[in-house]
């Protein structure tokens, strides 16, 4: 049988429509969700100036196939900015990197 695991998962504004950061206790990896309406808050997050990797979700109706992009990047809210400005299609995000600090060129 597995084992547990603790999942902390901070609500930037309180409200879980809103920006949140997920930490699973003893991994190295963090992850930070955004809806598309929230993005630019993000350049302020310490979190999103290292590399990872993240997925760009375009969320349709019932009626249609959802769509996912996924890239990675030495500093993903760099490459973000880049696709806010040239990808109209994606309404969130969510970002995986590392939580050790100096895993990113920013740090």
């Amino acid at each position: 049988m597995g084992y547990g695991r603790k999942i902390t998962i901070y609500l930037a504004d309180g409200t879980p429509s809103g920006i949140k950061h997920v930490e699973i206790v003893n991994w190295s990896g963090q992850a930070v969700y955004s809806p598309r309406s929230r993005f630019a808050e993000l350049s302020k997050w310490d979190e999103t100036k290292r590399s990872g990797v993240y997925f760009l979700f375009e969320r349709q109706s019932n009626d249609t196939e959802n769509k996912v992009y996924i890239g990675e990047s030495e500093n993903v809210i760099k490459r973000l900015n880049d696709h806010d400005r040239n990808k109209e299609f994606w309404n969130e995000l969510v970002i995986f990197t590392s939580d050790l600090p100096g895993s990113g060129m920013n740090d």
